[in-house]
This record gives C-alpha cells, sequence and structure tokens, in this order.
C-alpha cells in the first residue's frame, strides 16, 4: 500500500506516508474506542455485531469506490 502511495506522488512521500501513518493510528484508536463504548454499554457479545456491520459498510464502500473508478477510468480513455 505505501509503495502505492508513492509511486502516485513521489515528490510528496514524506507527506504521503505520515498521512498514511496518521489515519492508520486513527483508525486503530477509533477502533478501540468504539468497541469500549459497545462493550461498556450492551455486552462483549455485540462486538461480533459490530464486526460484522463494520465488514458490510466496508464492502459496500468497496463497491461504490470501484463503481467510481471505473467511470472515471473510462471517461479518461475516451
Amino acid at each position: 500500500m505505501q509503495f502505492n502511495l508513492v509511486s502516485i506522488a513521489p515528490e510528496a512521500s514524506g507527506i504521503v506516508l505520515s498521512l498514511f501513518s496518521t489515519f492508520l493510528q486513527l483508525g486503530t484508536a477509533a477502533g478501540a474506542g468504539i468497541g469500549g463504548l459497545v462493550v461498556g454499554g450492551l455486552s462483549i457479545q455485540s462486538i461480533s455485531l459490530l464486526g460484522a456491520a463494520s465488514v458490510v459498510i466496508a464492502i459496500i464502500l468497496l463497491a461504490v469506490s470501484l463503481g467510481l473508478f471505473r467511470s472515471t477510468a473510462k471517461g479518461i480513455s475516451n
């Protein structure tokens, strides 16, 4: 992943890699915080439901993202 980011913008590789690392750490912290809130407010079994919902959301975002990428690529190639 980091190689792909650097190859997109090699002149700004330091900034790109630091932003990548920052958002990775923020995602980890957010996941731990949300998990803690779910366990504190509901139960430990709720974590599996939250995980399943997160996977469904990620798949939907992936499908939308790939659809947008393909439509943009078609517009550029024409």
